[in-house]
């Protein structure tokens, strides 16, 4: 079932949405592990510093730079060598920094750096494997940021510098069991800034998220309300109709009830004076019942007609459609009017030259849409000259669509009546019902097709049908 442009409207603005608030975030995320990545690598470069302004003066305190908070030098077991500020004074040392056997000389650990975000979220704690240090060989020049490291935080890019092992015949043989030798760095560093702009930035995203969900929730509701407004305007519109169709309908009655009405008392008077008269005045008097009566069968036949074509009218939506050649269909139709030609009326069948043109319609009822064209054709000629009459019927296909133009040269519509030509019940005739055209609309749009009117009081009339085309493999 084919979706309406507002259902289609309003699924693309939900989608667009969704997209909207899924790219959001993916940026927010992206933009919070960048800045994880710089807090590290910020905490890093920091203990480099200590570390190498430790190997020129033990005694060196980092009090130049406030974001440390703490740091300290550890031994092989844990124990602060020397310690500043919130340092503990023992360590637990994390698996991936720990050194697999203390008793093996140049034995690396897995990696050589551990980040993690404190209890209370307001620094982060690194923790540095130094490495056994050889004699004039300052402490942290073979070290390097993120090698073969385990972070909370994010994996920042690579920096490596390949740990500093020292050759056996030259290492001192007591150097890794020597408890002083500082083998492990702990710095805390301060990141209370850093989370208060992330919890910001999250922050942000969360309200603009809240914004727009509130919007597409009030474009929601907007969305109801006017579906609803829509079905409330198609159940007037059909009250509207039926009011018109209620209306056409007595008039429509009753100027055939008055006629048989008439033509019944006609027939009584007639059947009064037959008893009385002569044989003479005894056929004239059948000749006036024969007549009333066929009046009365012409306008019985008139009422029914289009009571049926009311009924049409209202159940016109539906329709069974399968495929058909409408070269096939139109063939018929020119069988079906040849008479026209005894009436003076030049009738024309003009198609491409193809096999066949295949739409999916109901051919029922598309005869129908065609016998009401060409009915209101033949009434258009009526007032054109008696050697000038003509219908043309025309198929042709304009893009993806098969076209079949009924066209006349009467004196066509006039302009400030074009707007109102499908109108329900709207009609110029006499005895007009103002459904045909109506009808054969609503017959079209069951197609999927459509029903439009061309030309001008000049050329005549032009009505076209217009058929989506349904390719043949």
């Amino acid at each position: 079932m084919k979706k309406k442009p507002s259902v289609l409207l309003y699924i693309l603005a939900l989608v667009v949405m969704v997209a909207t608030i899924g790219l959001l975030w993916v940026v927010i995320i992206r933009e919070s592990e960048r800045r994880d990545l710089m807090l590290e690598y910020e905490a890093f470069k920091a203990s480099s510093v200590v570390i190498d302004e430790y190997r020129r003066d033990s005694s060196f305190s980092p009090k130049n730079d406030t974001r440390i908070e703490g740091v300290g030098f550890y031994g092989i077991d844990g124990t602060a060598i020397q310690r500043y500020g919130t340092a503990p004074s023992a360590i637990a040392i994390p698996a991936s920094i720990k050194l697999p056997s203390s008793g093996e000389l140049g034995a690396a650990p897995v990696s050589n750096l551990v980040s993690v975000i404190s209890a209370d979220r307001k620094s982060i704690e690194l923790f540095r494997y130094l490495g056994p240090q050889a004699p004039g060989r300052g402490m942290g020049m073979g070290m390097g940021m993120g090698r073969g490291r385990q972070s909370f935080l994010v994996n920042p890019p690579a920096m490596p510098y390949a740990p500093s092992t020292v050759p056996p015949d030259t290492a001192a043989p007591n150097l890794l069991s020597n408890l002083n030798t500082p083998l492990y760095v702990w710095m805390e560093y301060s990141a209370e800034s850093y989370f208060r702009a992330r919890n910001a930035l999250y922050f942000t995203a969360l309200l603009i998220s809240a914004v727009l969900l509130i919007l597409f929730g009030f474009l929601t509701i907007l969305f109801q309300h006017n579906e609803s407004l829509k079905e409330k305007e198609m159940a007037n519109r059909e009250l509207v109709q039926l009011g018109e169709a209620a209306r056409t309908l007595a008039h429509e009655i009753k100027n055939p009830l008055g006629i048989m009405r008439i033509q019944t008392a006609r027939i009584r008077r007639a059947a009064g004076e037959k008893e009385d008269a002569s044989s003479q005045d005894n056929q004239k008097n059948e000749a006036v019942i024969l007549a009333s009566a066929a009046n009365i069968d012409q306008e019985i036949l008139r009422l029914s007609s289009l009571t049926d074509r009311i009924r049409e009218f209202l159940k016109a939506d539906s329709a069974d459609l399968h495929d058909i050649d409408l070269i096939a269909v139109l063939r018929t139709v020119q069988e079906r009017y040849r008479h026209l030609e005894e009436e003076g009326i030049a009738f024309a069948l003009e198609l491409p030259d193809i096999a066949e043109a295949t739409v999916q319609a109901d051919q029922g009822r598309l005869l129908s849409v065609l016998d009401n064209l060409i009915t209101n054709a033949k009434e258009a000629c009526s007032t054109s000259s008696a050697e000038n009459k003509r219908i043309t019927i025309r198929l042709y296909l304009q893009g993806k669509y098969w076209c079949v133009a009924v066209m006349d040269n009467g004196p066509g519509i006039p302009k400030d009546l074009e707007a109102r030509l499908f109108t329900p019940f709207f009609t110029t005739k006499e005895k007009g019902s103002g459904i045909g055209l109506a009808l054969a609309k609503k017959i079209m749009q069951s197609f999927k097709g459509e029903l439009l009117y061309e030309g001008n009081q000049e050329s005549g009339a032009v009505f076209v049908l217009k058929f989506p085309a349904v390719l043949k493999r």
